[in-house]
């Protein structure tokens, strides 16, 4: 839904794909199984390796999303400073570990 923002607890993977996709218009639509015949082909591997593969569309258009993120480093930053046990591993990393 365009109208909701990402959730800040969605999977890495989820985000990535919200991301990814908020640049383009789009309906979903259910399919029943039996109508994805051609759903696995996608998994086959190609005959010839190429040489070089070109810079997908979607990846400029999920850098441009990235740039206008609601989300940037000083909230994470923020964020772990918060949680109490992301700012002891921090602490941790950067003084060392105290038994």
């Amino acid at each position: 839904n365009e109208a909701r923002q990402i959730a800040v607890m969605a999977s890495s993977r989820i985000q990535r794909w919200a991301l990814t996709l908020s640049g383009y218009h789009y309906n979903i639509q259910h399919r029943p199984g039996a109508q994805m015949a051609n759903a696995d082909f996608s998994r086959l591997p190609l005959s010839v390796t190429p040489a070089s593969v070109p810079t997908p569309g979607d990846l400029v258009l999920l850098t441009n999303a990235l740039s206008e993120s609601i989300i940037n480093a000083q909230h994470i930053k923020t964020w772990t400073e918060k949680d109490p046990l992301l700012s002891r591993v921090c602490r941790f990393i950067q003084h060392g570990w105290t038994i």
